[in-house]
């Protein structure tokens, strides 16, 4: 003899199928779960191998980028590194340098390259007092772009010790010595403040 519970469970069953006869009789594709599974399956299989292949080439593209800017610091510049008497190279808000040396007299020329985002210059004074103030500025040269560079005509100084700084960031400085090279060179030349851009 059959429990409740059998019986219950054979009703159960039995509108089971008879809803399928329906679904099918009507016109309703039958699909098995194990179907659906597959055709999903195929369709992540192909985002889970296409999703990896475009981030490794975006990563790729970014490497050749930066691996380009990393190597002008090893080099001291790039393919297009500004000449002069004297070079400087300003980097996460600092110069490479805190001495320019510079021969008294005569009309000089400062490479500067600008390796940071943001603008700088180099600007010469007479010492720090005057830096501070910006006022009466030997040489002032202009404003050079982040990731640019410049040639600076400086105009003769006479032999002693000076002070230079950026103007933007007055924290990045040094000391500028000009020392008589005995050439006794003109004392009119070279454009102050004249930067050409690189």
């Amino acid at each position: 003899m059959a429990s409740d519970a059998q019986f219950e469970a054979q009703q159960a069953m039995y509108r089971r199928r008879k809803l399928i006869d329906d679904l099918v009789s009507s016109g309703v594709p039958a699909v098995s779960a194990t179907e659906t599974e597959r055709r999903g399956s195929g369709f992540l299989a192909l985002l889970y191998l296409i999703i990896p292949l475009i981030a490794v080439v975006l990563l790729l593209g970014g490497d050749t980028g930066s691996s380009g800017e990393e190597a002008p610091p090893a080099e001291g510049g790039g393919a297009s590194a500004p000449s002069g008497d004297v070079q400087v190279v300003a980097e996460n808000l600092a110069f490479d340098t805190d001495t320019l040396e510079l021969a008294a007299g005569e009309p000089q020329t400062i490479g500067f390259e600008n390796l940071d985002t943001e603008p700088h210059n180099i600007a010469i004074y007479e010492d720090a007092d005057a830096a501070t103030a910006q006022e009466g500025a030997l040489f002032d040269g202009e404003d050079v772009p982040g990731g640019s560079s410049a040639t600076y005509d400086v105009d003769p100084l006479d032999p002693g010790e000076y002070y230079f700084h950026c103007d933007i960031h007055p924290s990045m400085a040094g000391d500028v010595v000009a020392e008589d090279t005995g050439g006794g060179g003109e004392q009119g030349g070279g454009g102050t403040g004249a930067a050409e851009s690189g």
